[in-house]
């Protein structure tokens, strides 16, 4: 109820008059009742001109996000009423230019209960959608996150509106008709991408994370993700990982104080927006596949690393991430991490300054410490070739790999020049790696079923190593009888028996254990026998002056002479 100043005035003088303790001593009592009245009337009328106290808005606001978060189970069925209102109160609290200097954080109220009321219900989403709150939060966030700086702290107005907007776009992200409205919006994605470089503002990036990884179920929000910059901003994140603390056994409370806790909670929520970023992860987190986002994690995290994103362990990935390593899939230290952070550093200030980066999104960022290492599929072939044994994750793929990588350099393999060209040591490399391969994982020989005439063309070749290398993958497979019967149907065994001759002593002795195994098969000894091999055996058992070699020939004489032919 409005009160006239002047009417309270003289009703207030003529009270004071009458009750006053100097003309009144049994008045004090309602003296002082008369003065309180008139102070708090006063205090009214002072605000009847500006409308409803912010405070009791502020407070109404908190009481039902505190109810939407308690009792969300028991409010789900029904629709939120105060949309209308809720989204005029953002409007014109986005449009004050005091907003920042104001005692009642009513925007921050408002937009808290927004997303306490979208998290409840998806009623309340299309609520939400249908009276055009989206753009109006959107509105409300973009003028919060222009204020945000170095200096900005959690407990801001502008961090607190940003928190309570981006928390309400990550559930409303459940919703097809929400998406569809998110996608319209594409500074919207910018502005998140932007919190993500205030990162001392640390509850505020872990919800901006958590909002990438619930917006990535959208193929076309990837896109706008990618095309912000968000990459640079993520992969950042990880470096900052420390897994001795999570390996320490010491439990760290949500929410704690433990800074290095804090960066470790950050890098996990990163680790997964990626993976659902790239579409790496199963049913039921599976999001759309994103060969783009794939392409450039391959390119900066190694083809290993961004391969363990399928499996949803983040701090398997953060540690190996964050720790030295050379094995056969991963050449990782100090100085790649540091070139990739140099490289990530200038991409995201540059996205941030000027709105552009790298257009291939990294997939062409090179490791200058792996430019001379051979990679075969996803492995090195020289720290392969020195740990022949470690367990591969693919032996069979591997295998093909290396099948078509040689085939692709027979030319400069079996070239006449007297000098090895970088891709004749290539293969060189590669054959070494095929027999290893071959000889430590069993049954994988069957790979090359279809190649060993190019295998066996390779004995003409005119570097010795390259002989002696195709001579013992062609070895490492006469154990299996379905390789025997290719070789059978490939008729190369002439190759071999000319190798008695021209080859060197040491590969000679090879071939004659090759030949012992390929005369299990009655073709092969009829084509062995028809390009002349009893002569050739012959020549060693008589003439040969190599100990052992005599009696091996005489072995391998005595299994032709046994063969049903």
């Amino acid at each position: 109820v409005a009160h006239e100043d002047s009417i309270v005035r003289k009703a207030y003088f003529r009270l004071a008059q009458k009750y006053h303790p100097d003309k009144n001593p049994a008045g004090r009592e309602m003296f002082e009742k008369v003065n309180t009245a008139y102070e708090f009337l006063c205090s009214k009328s002072a605000r009847v001109g500006s409308g409803p106290d912010p405070n009791n808005i502020v407070l109404v606001l908190r009481t039902q996000s505190i109810l939407f978060d308690r009792y969300g189970d028991v409010l789900q069925p029904y629709k939120y009423a105060g949309y209308p209102m809720l989204i005029k109160t953002i409007e014109m609290e986005s449009e004050d230019s005091s907003l920042f200097s104001k005692s009642a954080p009513l925007l921050a109220a408002a937009a808290e209960c927004a997303y306490h009321t979208v998290r409840c219900s998806a009623l309340n989403a299309e609520e939400l959608r249908r009276e055009h709150g989206m753009e109006a939060l959107e509105t409300a966030f973009e003028r919060c996150v222009g204020v945000l700086s170095a200096s900005s702290k959690e407990d801001d107005v502008a961090a607190e509106v940003c928190t309570h907007i981006v928390r309400c776009y990550s559930v409303s992200a459940q919703f097809q008709a929400c998406r569809d409205r998110l996608i319209e919006m594409p500074e919207l994605v910018k502005n998140i991408c932007r919190l993500l470089y205030y990162k001392h503002l640390t509850g505020l990036c872990s919800v901006a994370v958590e909002c990438v990884s619930s917006l990535a179920v959208d193929s076309i929000l990837q896109m706008h993700f990618l095309q912000s910059g968000v990459l640079w901003h993520l992969l950042l994140t990880l470096f900052e990982y420390d897994h001795t603390l999570e390996e320490s056994g010491v439990e760290q409370e949500e929410g704690g104080s433990n800074k290095q806790a804090v960066s470790n909670s950050l890098a996990k929520l990163s680790v997964r927006a990626l993976s659902r970023l790239g579409g790496y992860l199963p049913e039921p987190e599976m999001t759309p596949d994103n060969p783009i986002v794939k392409a450039g994690l391959e390119a900066m995290m190694t083809a290993y690393l961004a391969k363990q994103l399928h499996y949803d362990k983040p701090h398997e990935v953060l540690k190996m991430l964050n720790s030295n390593s050379e094995n056969p899939y991963l050449v990782w230290n100090n100085g790649t991490r540091a070139e990739l952070s140099g490289f990530l550093e200038e991409q995201r200030d540059s996205a941030v300054r000027r709105g552009e980066s790298d257009p291939a999104f990294g997939a062409e960022f090179k490791f200058t410490q792996h430019t001379n290492e051979l990679v075969v599929g996803t492995v090195y072939l020289r720290i392969f070739n020195s740990n022949p044994t470690f367990p591969l994750d693919d032996p069979k793929r591997f295998t093909v790999d290396l099948l078509d990588f040689i085939s692709q350099r027979v030319p400069d393999l079996v070239s006449q020049s007297m000098f090895p060209t970088e891709s004749s040591q290539d293969g060189e490399l590669a054959l070494e790696s095929l027999s290893h391969v071959i000889k430590n994982n069993a049954g994988v020989e069957m790979q090359t079923i279809g190649h060993f005439k190019m295998l066996f063309s390779l004995l003409d070749s005119q570097f010795p190593t390259i002989q002696e290398m195709a001579l013992a993958v062609i070895s490492s497979t006469t154990g299996n009888s379905d390789c025997v019967s290719d070789i059978a149907g490939s008729n190369c065994v002439g190759r071999l028996l000319l190798g008695l001759r021209s080859l060197q002593p040491s590969a000679r002795v090879t071939i004659m254990h090759t030949l012992y195994s390929l005369f299990s098969n009655t073709k092969l000894v009829r084509e062995a026998h028809d390009k002349g091999a009893v002569l050739y055996l012959l020549d060693v058992f008589c003439n040969s002056d190599v100990p052992g070699y005599r009696e091996k020939s005489a072995e391998v004489l005595s299994k032709m002479v046994l063969d049903k032919l």
